[in-house]
């Protein structure tokens, strides 16, 4: 139930600008794991990141700085079950991308605070997430989103019916982008309830 995990022990001993290789299936413990480095993670044949713990508030990682995430499949595993982990947490004044993962069965799949760097999410199986698959919070940091070729599908939502959340209680953001994604259907959503610009 500690912080001390394999991945936590790679982040703290990784330089900047390094790559993190995850294999195979690999369990979080109860704490959220940060990434306050410049780094990519990505996963190799497959590799799974997945929840063993039952602190279910705690996000599964919080990118702090120019993060990549490539190539994994990430799930809340079964220690949470009535409200899940968050999968992804970004609070970054850096660039973000989040690019050919699998984000499934978590509470938010990807959760973006008052961000003061560029979000981008592309080519991405986005499912099964108790909330939306993507939710930007309140506040009044204007920082661009593109959410982009992604499937998004049977995620949670709210009275609007929206499964991704570029601005919560906001206006539509101009640079916050949804375009040529798959969203289980043949309509989009409404750019009014998800304040996303999308084609």
């Amino acid at each position: 139930g500690g912080i001390g995990t394999g991945l936590k022990d790679a982040v703290d001993a990784a330089q900047a600008g390094s790559i993190i290789f995850l294999v195979g299936n690999y369990p979080i413990k109860t704490n959220t794991v940060r990434i306050n480095k410049s780094l990519t993670l990505t996963g190799v044949n497959n590799a799974t990141l997945t929840g063993s713990g039952t602190a279910c508030a705690n996000s599964m990682l919080l990118l702090e700085e120019g993060v990549t995430v490539r190539e994994l499949s990430i799930n809340d595993g079964p220690g949470c079950t009535s409200t899940n982990r968050t999968l992804l947490e970004i609070n970054s004044s850096f660039n973000i991308l989040i690019e050919s993962n699998v984000l499934s069965s978590g509470h938010y799949g990807i959760l973006v605070r008052d961000n003061l760097g560029s979000v981008t999410v592309r080519f991405n199986q986005l499912e099964k997430n108790a909330m939306q698959a993507l939710y930007w919070d309140s506040g009044t940091i204007l920082a661009p989103l593109v959410v982009e070729a992604n499937n998004i599908i049977g995620n949670g939502s709210s009275a609007n019916g929206e499964q991704i959340q570029c601005a919560a209680g906001g206006a539509v953001v101009v640079n916050r982008k949804a375009n040529h994604n798959y969203w289980g259907s043949t309509s989009i959503p409404a750019q009014a309830s998800t304040h996303c610009v999308i084609t």
